[in-house]
């Protein structure tokens, strides 16, 4: 049996976009968790493709 120590261990905590259960047609995604459109959550955003938000376009 091995055991692994998690001093060096890296956690991911960026969000990540979650689609919009409401709208499924459309590239809306929540960034802030699961769907609350259709009992009056946040309103979604429009989902921009990862290479087109960093190039600054």
């Amino acid at each position: 049996m091995t055991t692994t120590h998690l001093d060096d261990a890296v956690i991911d905590v960026t969000p990540q976009p979650v689609p919009c259960a409401a709208r499924p047609w459309t590239d809306f995604v929540h960034l802030d968790g699961s769907c609350a459109c259709f009992y009056g959550g946040p309103a979604p955003l429009f989902s921009v493709p990862q290479q087109r938000a960093s190039s600054g376009v």
